[in-house]
């Protein structure tokens, strides 16, 4: 059984339409409870949403069951961009490939149309996500976003869906856990609690743009990708699996798709969180690990099939990647 969860009714109740200006208090608050005919799964979905620009949203489950939310879209229908502060603090996000303890900051654009999330069984999740829109950050000089990330200003200067694809994924550290902390053993009620709450998003997102300047300094590369650019990432890793014994270098990989090969290495990073020589390999062992669950053939047969010209190089590969040798998994069952 898969329990369901719509924010929909959350957006119906915030204002849609002439939002007060930038220094009015009003802050709307909604939470949606998660309910359980069985009574063994539990947990809100609560957002803020401040008249600076920034909005608040929290999602905590105890799930026993799988959990499908759906995430309304933009405002009266019209795409709203923002940018994305998304920090996974227990549990794994499926959706969004970021695990337990691991964050990541992005551009988007909300369409009108919901988006689903799903949270599988058996897990305590809490994922806190800050959201800034470009109002906010076009309360400030141009000495402040010369002195941002880059991917800070396109964002800020951009128009509609001209605004340049960005992701960077980090570690949430434990000054930003502190924060955490701070907001659910807020000492405050009422309004002075709200503000409370958007001052711990602001100290937030100082962190978190400092790590995305602190990559800079230490020669981390990013690129900003358009929609186009994604396409032929995804276009590339189609090919990079095509063929699992002579998959393509980088250089012709490029050729193929129409990108450059520095774009397209750490356009794939930044869109796969991992090398391609990673994927491969990743794709390689799963693949691996079904068929060996599967019984329906040797060892050595899925060796050569994954790309491995040796069965004792893809059994070293294999136990160091999922901890047993190839012949002693179980058949007919899955690893934890």
């Amino acid at each position: 059984m898969t329990l369901f969860l719509s924010d929909r009714e959350a957006d119906s109740t915030l204002p849609s339409a002439g939002k007060p200006p930038i220094y009015c208090p009003q802050t709307t608050e909604c939470k949606l409870i998660l309910e359980d005919s069985k009574q063994q799964s539990q947990g809100y979905r609560q957002r803020f949403e401040f008249a600076s620009g920034l909005s608040l949203l929290i999602d905590s489950y105890k799930l026993h069951e799988n959990l499908l939310v759906e995430a309304g879209g933009g405002n009266e229908g019209h795409p709203r961009p923002d940018l994305e502060l998304s920090f996974t603090l227990t549990g794994n996000n499926q959706t969004e490939e970021v695990f337990s303890g691991q964050n990541f900051i992005c551009t988007q654009i909300d369409e009108p149309e919901s988006k689903e999330f799903l949270w599988r069984s058996h897990q305590q999740i809490l994922k806190i996500d800050v959201h800034i829109s470009q109002k906010f950050f076009r309360q400030f000089g141009s000495e402040f976003l010369e002195a941002s990330p880059l991917p800070l200003r396109q964002y800020t200067e951009a128009d509609g869906e001209d605004i340049p694809h960005f992701w960077h994924q980090e570690r949430t550290t434990p000054a930003m856990r502190l924060i955490f902390e701070q907001m659910f053993n807020c000492p405050y009620q009422g309004m002075m609690r709200l503000l409370y709450l958007e001052g711990k998003c602001l100290e937030l997102m100082a962190l978190r743009l400092n790590q995305v300047n602190a990559g800079d300094r230490e020669r981390k590369q990013y690129c900003l990708l358009k929609k186009d650019d994604i396409d032929r990432i995804y276009q590339a890793k189609e090919i990079l699996i095509s063929d699992l014994n002579n998959p393509p270098l980088l250089l012709e990989l490029a050729k193929m798709v129409g990108l450059n090969d520095y774009k397209l290495k750490i356009g794939f990073r930044q869109v796969f969180n991992t090398t391609m020589f990673g994927y491969l390999q990743a794709y390689r062992m799963e693949q691996a690990k079904n068929l060996l669950i599967s019984g329906q053939m040797k060892v050595q047969e899925i060796a050569s099939l994954v790309g491995y010209a040796s069965p004792s190089r893809f059994t070293a590969v294999f136990k160091r990647y999922f901890g047993v040798c190839p012949k002693d998994l179980p058949k007919k069952s899955g690893l934890s």
